[in-house]
């Protein structure tokens, strides 16, 4: 469905008259300018179908609710749907806003014109496949290559639990993945939805190593505060380069040992770590309390020995009490 004529779109990081996702404006809004960012959420990019609709007096509030808690949970970065993953709604949507051309936009729009045709007959946009149009295939056909390019990743890699530092020193355990020189082109995206981990709920921490170099990813769902471990990567960077820093003549100049945290990734100085990767996880290793994830075979075959034993020193007991008597 095309935006309304009298509608200026503007693609800019800075807020603007009216955001969809944030503003709840009266209809009809008439001529307006309205804001987006330039790689648009799911969230403004559906509530912007809204509005278009609710402009031409066609809203469905009754089969919206249906979308209401999805846009929001991806908002945050959490993600529960049943489908398989290149074939969810937030998959194919990052597909198609990769980038910020105005066809981008174009598509995502019509992607959210699909699913709120499926969601007016019914569908539930977690567990029924809603991205079946003919227009998004190339984009689930590229998607489901990558995501198998994503599992022999993972086979390539280490899967650990990892307990992490919160808050009032309290620890909260979570699945991390290695990925060495990852293959998949969405490698984040599909640990972070990775439904196998221990818990189902993704990847909590993701290490990428690439030509040597160490990247850290937290899953946004999981809200970990990650400032202490890039104030240690920096600690441990400066040890090393220690004795090859002169002092610096200008103490505003940046850190060269610093690491950087944008939003919820960690990435090396800019001029790249010269502490070996191998060190670097060693490292993280001992802080994280790194440990294998006990699988569903290893925790049926301890419940069994527990039976076991349980039914043993039963049977003992009940002998002693037999002779006894």
């Amino acid at each position: 469905m095309p935006l309304p004529e009298n509608w200026r779109i503007v693609r800019s990081p800075d807020e603007g008259a009216l955001r969809p996702g944030v503003d709840t404006p009266a209809f009809p809004l008439g001529e307006a300018t309205i804001t987006v960012a330039p790689l648009p959420t799911l969230a403004e990019v559906w509530y912007l179908h809204v509005w278009a609709c609710r402009e031409r007096d066609d809203a469905a509030p009754d089969a919206w609710k249906a979308m209401r808690p999805y846009v929001s949970d991806a908002k945050d970065g959490i993600y529960t749907d049943t489908v398989p993953p290149p074939r969810s709604i937030h998959a194919v949507f990052a597909a198609i806003t990769g980038s910020a051309s105005a066809s981008s936009l174009e598509e995502a729009l019509a992607l959210c014109a699909h699913i709120d045709t499926r969601v007016r007959a019914g569908a539930n946009p977690r567990k029924d496949v809603v991205t079946d149009a003919p227009a998004f295939a190339t984009y689930v056909a590229a998607l489901s290559t990558d995501h198998a390019r994503y599992l022999a990743d993972v086979t390539a890699g280490d899967g650990w639990v990892a307990s992490v530092p919160g808050e009032k020193g309290r620890a909260r355990t979570v699945p991390l993945l290695v990925l060495r020189d990852p293959t998949a082109t969405h490698a984040l995206h599909w640990a972070f939805t990775d439904r196998t981990t221990p818990g189902g709920a993704g990847y909590g921490l993701v290490f990428v190593e690439r030509d040597g170099q160490l990247t850290i990813a937290a899953n946004p769902g999981a809200k970990l505060d990650l400032a202490w471990l890039a104030t240690e990567l920096a600690g441990l960077e400066r040890s090393r380069r220690l004795p090859v820093l002169a002092p610096s003549a200008a103490p505003t100049e940046p850190d060269p040992a610093q690491w950087h945290q944008e939003g919820t990734v960690i990435q090396p100085p800019r001029d790249g770590s010269v502490v070996p990767f191998g060190e670097l996880y060693n490292a993280l290793a001992v802080r994280l309390l790194l440990k294998r994830p006990v699988t569903t075979k290893q925790r049926l075959g301890l419940l069994a020995t527990a039976l076991v034993l349980a039914l043993v020193g039963g049977s003992i007991v009940l002998f002693a009490y037999l002779r006894r008597s």
